[in-house]
């Protein structure tokens, strides 16, 4: 295994209460509407967030039931992590009534959103990723647009790229990517 596989391995292997899990917003609790409230109000964006990932790469769980490909900013996990699942069969009719009928994005503060994905973008060594306003909030996240600049080798980079293309295509079709381009 190289050093970037183990990298990736040690960062999104294991689980650990991460894999395809609902997260409410903080609105459905009753609490603060947060950033998606300002957004759904006519906030227009302005800021991309930006980093550099040391780690990118797609990954396999048999025994989860579920793939992933993603980026991190380090070899540890640590900074802006993106990741990007599916499950491994096709969804049941209790994932068809709960919404989860189709990938999901986690990000490091395990925000996520199902079917969040309206752009994605993988040129040279570049990830560009627009998501849904609405999924904001329960990503954690203030900004829609994410660019990522992939320090890895070819081999991580073409991981990535057959993952994300699996994975974005699972599930139903309204929820996939406007713009897919790898």
């Amino acid at each position: 295994m190289s050093r970037t596989d183990l990298a990736f391995s040690e960062v999104f292997g294991p689980l650990e209460g991460l894999v395809l899990t609902h997260v409410a917003s903080r609105a459905d609790k009753g609490g603060d509407l947060g950033p998606g409230f300002a957004l759904s109000c006519g906030y227009s964006p302005t800021m991309t967030i930006r980093f550099t990932a040391q780690v990118a790469g797609a990954y396999e769980h048999p025994e989860d039931e579920c793939m992933s490909a993603g980026v991190s900013e380090t070899e540890h996990g640590d900074g802006m992590v993106l990741t990007f699942q599916c499950c491994t069969y096709e969804p049941d009719d209790q994932d068809i009534a709960l919404g989860f009928d189709t990938y999901c994005v986690v990000t490091a503060n395990q925000g996520t959103a199902y079917g969040a994905v309206q752009e994605l973008t993988l040129r040279d060594n570049v990830l560009r990723v627009v998501l849904d306003l609405d999924a904001l909030e329960a990503l954690g996240l203030t900004e829609p647009e994410i660019e990522a600049v992939l320090d890895v080798d070819e081999q991580s980079l073409e991981r990535l790229r057959q993952g994300l293309r699996h994975i974005l295509a699972y599930g139903r079709a309204d929820a996939r990517p406007r713009v897919l381009e790898l």
